[in-house]
């Protein structure tokens, strides 16, 4: 995937290798930050559809669900903005 993307980034942006390197290893850095991120999001998803599927009224399990995924999605979020910021 990495060799696939230095190659899109060198042929369809025009990037020197040099700058195709650094700029892979912005999106690098970034990824490694959001996985975690990523990841108490997909949990969190998780525990929202366990709740559904077993038809709980719990207000409160769904609320806290509902901003553990809210709080990652802005923290993913101010990273990605971080990163472009990065590559500028």
């Amino acid at each position: 995937m990495r060799q696939k993307r230095g190659k899109l980034l060198r042929q369809r942006l025009g990037l020197a290798e040099q700058q195709a390197v650094r700029v892979e290893r912005v999106l690098d850095s970034y990824r490694a930050k959001t996985k975690p991120l990523r990841k108490e999001m997909r949990a969190a998803w998780r525990s929202v559809r366990q709740l559904l599927k077993s038809g709980s009224d719990d207000q409160r399990a769904y609320g806290e669900a509902l901003k553990k995924i809210e709080r990652a999605r802005a923290r993913v979020l101010t990273l990605h903005q971080a990163q472009r910021r990065e590559l500028k």
